[in-house]
């Protein structure tokens, strides 16, 4: 089993804030205005902490009117599907179809709005490679949980992106192989005990030692 991170692993993160942000600037939303409410928005909602709402954001622009609300973001969606799998790093599709192929289980955590995470994988498509898709806010601890047992069988990789989440892991689940994706090309922290990886093609011996776990 391979259990992916979405954001910043297989989903480029710069290029649907980038998206965004030309969507507001259409509406003369622009600049330190635009950047300070788009992160504001990630704080608004305790049960969601850390992560982008696409209504949280509106909610915060007071001198727009509700019909500029809704095109906003009837314009992000569209934006969003217009570029689809655009959003995915190059390796992503040949490398999870490699794996579908060999029947490889796969699955994916996406921590967020659970609307606007559900507009990423629609726009993008992944779903269809995957086992199965979770997403959550939080502490990873009690996904984990329910997907690693001691009656789980066979070798279990996990590739992600955020320090706190492969800390855990390596902490506490000890067996699961741990690799650190460096997409922007930044060291890996010398604290974390972990492989390291520029693209998921230097994982490509996964298709030949991963067990079929599919009938």
């Amino acid at each position: 089993m391979i259990i992916f991170e979405f954001e910043r692993v297989l989903f480029d993160s710069a290029l649907i804030k980038d998206d965004i942000k030309k969507v507001f600037e259409k509406y003369e939303i622009q600049g330190q205005e635009f950047w300070k409410s788009f992160y504001r928005s990630y704080d608004l909602n305790r049960k969601e902490p850390g992560t982008y709402s696409i209504d949280r954001h509106l909610g915060l622009l007071k001198g727009l009117s509700k019909n500029q609300k809704e095109e906003i973001k009837r314009d992000i969606e569209i934006v969003m599907l217009n570029r689809g799998r655009g959003y995915l790093y190059p390796d992503v599709i040949e490398f999870l179809s490699q794996l579908k192929k060999k029947k490889i289980k796969m699955v994916l955590l996406t921590q967020g709005n659970a609307s606007f995470q559900k507009l990423k994988i629609k726009a993008t498509g992944v779903e269809e490679y995957f086992d199965q898709v979770i997403i959550f806010n939080g502490s990873l601890a009690p996904v984990l949980k329910r997907l690693v047992s001691p009656k789980t069988k066979g070798t279990i990789i996990y590739v992600g992106k955020k320090i706190p989440f492969l800390k855990n892991i390596k902490t506490k689940y000890p067996s699961i192989a741990i690799f650190f994706i460096r997409r922007e090309g930044q060291p890996t922290p010398q604290d974390l005990a972990a492989g390291s990886i520029i693209s998921l093609n230097e994982l490509s011996w996964c298709f030949r030692t991963l067990s079929a776990e599919k009938d």
